[in-house]
């Protein structure tokens, strides 16, 4: 009988020792989720403060954004229709389209290109959110859709006639693909009354 006692001692020992180590567990789980509270707060006030000092760089992105599109009236207006007649000749001639996209003929062209394709490639690195260009930028459909003719003269025939760089404007045809994806998904239309 005097096991008994024993048995009931060491029974309620076991119990309070799976009492503490259950409420330290608790605690530990409170005090780490606590700190992943913490943890995250203090990143999302980093990422704003990230996202401010990008502003400056944005707005000069968005000017010279401004600029390009006063280029591109006066392209679509007079210059393109010449240009694809002068690269069709030249590579005709041999030239390749690397000489003539570098060269002083399609120096607004170029100019435009370059620009979207450089703000493609920022998107895509993750360098720029897509969620804000898209918001602040208005890709030029028309010139995109309008130029298709000598961008393909220019890209079949990159190194010379009928060697083509297969990546040619790779980045500005990516951004023009979200940015149709993205106005497909949207509920807003301009000309709706509400």
């Amino acid at each position: 009988m005097r096991d008994a006692p024993k048995t009931g001692r060491l029974a309620s020992i076991t119990q309070i020792t799976t009492l503490v180590t259950l409420i330290s567990l608790v605690v530990g789980i409170a005090i780490g989720v606590q700190q992943l509270v913490t943890a995250l707060q203090s990143a999302t006030e980093t990422l704003s403060a990230v996202k401010l000092q990008a502003l400056p760089q944005m707005r000069e992105i968005i000017e010279r954004d401004l600029e390009i599109h006063q280029q591109i009236a006066g392209y679509l207006g007079a210059e393109l229709g010449s240009d694809v007649e002068y690269v069709e000749a030249e590579i005709q001639l041999g030239t390749s389209g690397e000489m003539l996209f570098f060269s002083g003929e399609l120096r607004t062209y170029r100019e435009i290109c370059e620009h979207y394709q450089t703000l493609g490639a920022l998107v895509e690195l993750g360098y720029l959110p897509f969620d804000l260009v898209f918001e602040v930028i208005t890709f030029p459909d028309r010139f995109w859709s309008q130029s298709t003719e000598l961008r393909n003269a220019l890209g079949s025939n990159w190194q010379q006639p009928d060697v083509p760089l297969t990546d040619f404007m790779r980045t500005m045809a990516a951004l023009s693909k979200r940015y149709q994806a993205r106005r497909a998904e949207l509920e807003y239309r301009y000309d709706d009354p509400e």
